[in-house]
């Protein structure tokens, strides 16, 4: 992900959520202190070898990302979502593992 940060921020989060065709959703979080004006970048990287937790079948993962102050939420008066993009993967071949 990169994002640009027009004008400093407080702590934060930034997010990622992996939803499969069925199943859980699948996420991580990397903590900030707070981040000056500037251009940044973060990568996550997952392992989609199925395993007895996580099918990771064949087919077409939706992914959403987010750039947060405090926990990604609104319950809170200091979290919330400062952006937010959505992209996608697909998994052309994939082995089950039986359970």
């Amino acid at each position: 992900m990169i994002y640009n940060v027009v004008s400093a921020t407080g702590p934060g989060l930034l997010s990622i959520v992996i939803a499969p065709q069925d199943g859980f959703p699948v996420g991580d979080d990397e903590f900030t202190e707070g981040q000056s004006v500037g251009t940044y970048s973060i990568s996550w990287q997952v392992q989609t070898t199925p395993s007895e937790s996580e099918d990771w079948s064949a087919g077409l993962y939706q992914v959403q990302v987010a750039v947060c102050e405090g926990d990604c939420t609104n319950s809170h008066p200091w979290g919330g979502v400062y952006a937010q993009a959505n992209t996608q993967f697909t998994i052309v071949n994939s082995t089950s593992i039986a359970n």
